[in-house]
């Protein structure tokens, strides 16, 4: 072997050995989007294809919710939520078409994938903030709003019309709230629930109970100062609080609806902010505490630590689709995804780059001074992207050369920061323009807005 050789076998093993490192470290995926969420609030999927995120980027409430129809390839926001007045707290979806979301004052719907929507549910008489929302099928669903005071009921929504009744059941849980939006209260079925009152007249404070529906609720025994709460069936919970006998937080887990929480493993740092059980199988369970993520396989009795690739800040709610298929989202617009239940499974491939051409919104729409245009090509292709007023005159030109596979990022500015703007301008008026890119055999346009 000469030389030469020996020094190709060698780059072949380095080579190698990166790509199975990173197919490694792969098991959760960072998703690209145009998002721009300060705070993440709430995710929910009908299927692997159709999901829901919200969050907020005060004070552009409009911002609130975005979904994917694809398995998060793109995203687009809803434009028509006009009536979107509040930062959203809660989302459920039922399927393909029929979508709920609540804000501190109201609860909203849609039957027809997003394009319309209607307020279902609005009275500031019977409670000032909804915290949960949660829908079993297009027609079933329970909703929880804080008691209004010390001495009302708590707010115990239930519908068995797809929201077109919204029906108050509580008959004895009085002044009970929950602070931390839908993390403290978890309904089974719909008539199985369990919340935790952090202010409550009666019955007693701590975990309460309901196998009615919801029309009353008993105490059972409660671990202080839960954060976050989560049931997969009427024995087997999880619940992020306070220890004293171990003067520690931690994770406790009960195997008898709540009777006794036997197992206790501690977590240093963070605050409780979701479990969740994949799907179909009580044994495997992850929990985040905003910091990081943690797995069991043993039905909670165990927890470890499971490091991620990615800087992140502040975890906020995990969603499993189904064994495989999970996702996990983080203030500052941080989504991650996973197709490897989030384990690595041997040495599986990850696929990391794009598989079809496609041109995102550019974000922020309507935009001044500046906006950002993302694009993804499958293959390398020469690569143009064009800006044009509405009388189809060129702009300017963002983009005039070949590019490898990937995700690719354009800034766009009225202040000619990035590119030249061509002879029929000077400045730029507010107005609509359109920008066009052409990779190779795919041409697709969008619009955009410039107020000044």
């Amino acid at each position: 072997m000469t030389n030469l050789q020996l020094f190709f076998k060698c780059i072949l093993i380095v080579s190698c050995h990166l790509i199975l490192s990173s197919q490694l470290l792969a098991q959760w995926s960072k998703v690209v989007t145009t998002a721009n969420f300060s705070t993440a609030l709430a995710i929910d999927a009908a299927d692997t294809n159709t999901i829901l995120i919200a969050g907020n980027s005060y004070p552009v409430f409009r911002e609130g919710l975005i979904i994917t129809r694809d398995g998060g390839k793109s995203f687009s926001y809803f434009e028509n939520l006009t009536q979107l007045d509040k930062s959203i707290t809660d989302v459920s979806v039922g399927d393909r078409e029929h979508f709920w979301f609540a804000t501190s004052e109201k609860i909203f719907a849609s039957s027809d994938g997003g394009n319309s929507w209607e307020v279902q549910y609005y009275d500031t008489s019977a409670t000032d903030f909804i915290n949960y929302i949660k829908m079993f099928d297009k027609n079933n669903g329970v909703a929880m709003g804080d008691a209004k005071s010390v001495t009302s009921l708590t707010l115990i929504l239930k519908t068995t019309d797809g929201g077109k009744n919204w029906i108050q059941v509580n008959t004895n849980l009085v002044g009970a709230v929950c602070v931390d939006l839908w993390r403290r209260i978890d309904f089974v079925d719909m008539n199985m629930g369990y919340l935790y009152a952090s202010r409550i007249a009666n019955p007693s404070p701590g975990i309460m109970k309901t196998v009615d529906g919801g029309r009353t609720w008993s105490s059972i025994e409660s671990p202080a100062g839960t954060m976050v709460l989560k049931f997969y069936n009427e024995k087997i919970g999880v619940n992020c609080a306070y220890s004293s006998s171990h003067n520690a937080t931690g994770i406790f887990t009960t195997h008898d609806g709540g009777k006794t929480w036997p197992y206790f493993t501690p977590i240093t740092g963070g605050w409780g902010s979701d479990f969740e059980f994949i799907p179909g199988d009580p044994s495997k369970i992850w929990f985040t505490n905003m910091n990081t993520l943690f797995y069991s396989a043993d039905t909670g009795k165990t927890w470890n630590h499971k490091p991620l690739p990615y800087s992140q800040a502040k975890l906020r709610d995990i969603e499993f689709i189904n064994a495989k298929i999970g996702w996990v989202i983080s203030d500052g617009s941080l989504f991650l995804k996973s197709i490897s239940g989030g384990l690595v499974v041997g040495v599986e491939r990850v696929e990391l780059m794009p598989n079809e051409f496609h041109l995102h919104q550019n974000y922020p729409n309507p935009f001044n001074p500046e906006t950002s245009i993302s694009y993804q090509i499958s293959a390398v292709s020469h690569v143009t992207l064009k800006v044009y007023d509405v009388l189809g005159r060129e702009v300017a030109t963002l983009v005039n050369e070949v590019q490898q596979p990937g995700i690719h990022n354009v800034k766009f500015t009225i202040n000619n920061k990035h590119f030249s703007l061509s002879t029929h301008y000077s400045t730029l008026a507010t107005g609509i323009y359109f920008y066009r890119l052409h990779a190779g055999d795919f041409v697709q346009t969008k619009k955009m807005v410039l107020l000044r």
